[in-house]
């Protein structure tokens, strides 16, 4: 008998195995379905106790009893996976999809057991197969093939459940290094928008075989794929000379856009260490050389004199200089300029504006120079008001004095009046100082369905915009002929700091709620339609925050809608490193558990695993002499 359950208990219970897994996946609506699987447990549960019969004879026999008990595991874990399925189904019902938690939990459950139990499997039958029997037995070598077979089944079950989210989700990730060769959503938008008439060629110089060509194909191959009016060729330059010569190309390493007699080059370089740093920006600089060759060049005016913030100067507050949107405007083919009252900003917006942007001054506008900004609008021009809470110069106020505030009050007279009071959260808010000053640090993803922020709500449960020390918005519709509008809102648990403790106090009329934080504006007029967006804080489009992606995609946004264009909102992929952010609230699991926890656990398993094996040496006292 004994030897008979030794030789049978394996082909039992892989009959047992296959007799189930047939039966559900096969034959699970047959009327016999029941049946086979009765006959299948019957099978599995006669397996085990083969084995555990052989393991009780062996119990006088402590190294053999112990190898049998390791084999007692494996065939116990595939019938609890086999239970935990027939429960799974029963939950599942007819609706044949895993929605509820009940249900991805049981579903995991039991591929997980299946997985684990047949790599244990593996393991422990092959080593016992190896392994003699007896007092020589080795249940050590055993238990060391079945944590080995037990690791390669963890990984297989985090690859099972990898795979099933990514199909359910129906996502793909690039983890690669040169992630951002693929062309961003915005670029695809701008190629999709040529017409028969606006064909663009792209010309790529490289030699077969070059390392960086994989990456460079991948890109334009790509744009190609988008419409049919790109075409894509990529040559040798020393191989075809005469083309080379007429597109002024002289080494490889670059890429020529052409349309019609225009062209422009983006340089790449031939060698990866050359070529990566104008890799990891491949779209950008792809977008800029094509806005370069047929959107026409818009003028964004500046306004200066009244403490705003500026690219330029000696400035070393990144919540106060604006180099970034600076040179994110001139890669969208902006002409930036300077507009003060010595260029005439008390007498007249020059007329070659496509905009007007007034960013966060902090001294007051004269009345001559909001009576121009007045007219300019309600003659159909464009205005990007960003508002500044912060008052350094308290002897020259911008809105305490109603003489000295003419801006202010003909934004009030539009509909959109400002409150400098700053808005605070204590707990939906960015750790930066670590101290209750970070309450005023705030982020949100409220956006209204309005063209400006269209980006923003698509985008709304990735991407959020941050603003520091903002003060808030009161919007009057349908104020003096102006058709007033929200865009941004704060979250809901803000509130208004009006003794500036940063913390809530409801005994000082401190109120939770939203407040508007940006808003619009438009009155139509003879020469057409008079635009203005208006933001209750100037940080928003500064450097210390604008690399979020938020306030970016904003930015964009409202630029494209004021000017009227599509072309201003091509918002380029990058590979830049971007510092982390997090709220102390929601991802600070997640933040830590990134940066910390988790390669701290890699180390422990990898010191666990690797540790240094004790030997410990038995001596025989019945060896004879």
């Amino acid at each position: 008998m004994l030897k008979f359950f030794k030789v049978s208990r394996l082909p039992i219970f892989a009959l047992g195995m296959i007799l189930f897994l047939a039966g559900e996946r096969y034959f699970s609506t047959e009327s016999y379905a029941l049946v086979l699987r009765s006959v299948a447990f019957v099978a599995l549960c006669f397996g085990l106790f083969e084995t555990w019969y052989i393991a009780g004879k062996a119990k006088h026999v402590v190294p053999e009893h112990l190898s049998w008990r390791m084999a007692l595991s494996w065939q116990a874990l595939i019938i609890l996976g086999a239970i935990i399925y027939v429960a799974y189904t029963k939950v599942l019902g007819s609706s044949g999809v895993p929605d509820s938690f009940m249900d991805k939990a049981l579903l995991a459950a039991w591929i997980l057991c299946f997985v684990l139990g047949i790599s244990l499997a593996i393991g422990i039958e092959l080593a016992l197969i190896e392994c003699v029997n007896g007092k020589f037995s080795e249940p050590t070598r055993i238990k060391r093939a079945g944590k080995s077979w037990l690791a390669v089944g963890l990984l297989l079950s985090f690859l099972i459940n990898i795979n099933y989210t990514g199909y359910q989700k129906d996502k793909v990730y690039d983890w690669s290094y040169l992630k951002a060769t693929e062309p961003s959503a915005s670029t695809k938008s701008l190629i999709s928008a040529l017409t028969d008439a606006d064909k663009l060629d792209i010309t790529v110089f490289y030699p077969k075989g070059n390392p960086v060509l994989a990456f460079v194909s991948e890109y334009f191959s790509a744009l190609e794929r988008v419409s049919k009016n790109v075409k894509v060729a990529f040559v040798d330059k020393d191989l075809q000379p005469a083309l080379a010569g007429d597109l002024k190309v002289s080494r490889n390493g670059t890429v020529v856009l052409s349309k019609g007699e225009q062209r422009e080059k983006i340089n790449i370089g031939t060698s990866i260490r050359s070529a990566r740093k104008t890799l990891s920006k491949l779209d950008s600089e792809f977008q800029k050389a094509f806005l370069g060759l047929s959107a026409r060049s818009k003028v964004a005016y500046f306004t200066r004199g009244h403490g705003e913030l500026s690219w330029s100067g000696q400035e070393s507050n990144p919540l106060k200089k604006i180099a970034n949107i600076e040179a994110w405007l001139r890669g969208q083919n902006y002409n930036m300029k300077t507009l003060d009252i010595a260029s005439g900003s008390a007498k007249e917006i020059p007329s070659d504006a496509s905009v007007v942007v007034i960013a966060g001054p902090t001294r007051a506008f004269s009345p001559e120079e909001v009576s121009v900004l007045r007219e300019y609008l309600e003659k159909g021009g464009r205005a990007f008001v960003l508002l500044d809470s912060e008052k350094d110069l308290a002897e020259v106020s911008l809105y305490d004095n109603s003489e000295q505030k003419p801006l202010v009050e003909y934004l009030r007279q539009i509909g959109i009046e400002y409150d400098p009071t700053p808005l605070a959260n204590e707990s939906n808010y960015l750790r930066g100082t670590k101290t209750k000053l970070d309450h005023w640090f705030l982020y949100s993803n409220s956006f209204t369905s309005h063209e400006s922020v269209s980006s923003l709500t698509k985008n709304d449960e990735k991407v959020a915009v941050l603003a520091i020390q903002a003060g808030s918005l009161t919007l009057k519709k349908k104020a003096n002929s102006w058709d007033v509008f929200e865009t941004v809102r704060s979250l809901r648990d803000t509130f208004k700091d009006l003794n500036k403790n940063y913390v809530f106090d409801s005994s000082a009329g401190e109120e939770k709620k939203s407040y508007t934080m940006g808003a619009g504006a438009k009155l139509k007029t003879q020469n057409g339609e008079g635009r203005l967006v208006v933001f209750a804080d100037a940080s928003v489009i500064s450097d210390g925050v604008l690399r979020n992606p938020g306030n970016l995609l904003y930015t964009a946004g409202a630029l494209s809608w004021l000017i009227g264009t599509q072309d201003s909102i091509a918002v380029a992929a990058s590979e830049e490193d971007v510092k982390i952010l997090h709220s102390k609230k929601e991802n600070l699991f997640v933040f830590y558990g990134s940066v910390v926890f988790v390669p701290l656990l890699v180390l422990i398993i990898g010191a666990f695993v690797n540790r240094r094996k004790k030997i410990t040496i038995v001596e025989d006292t019945n060896h004879a002499a």
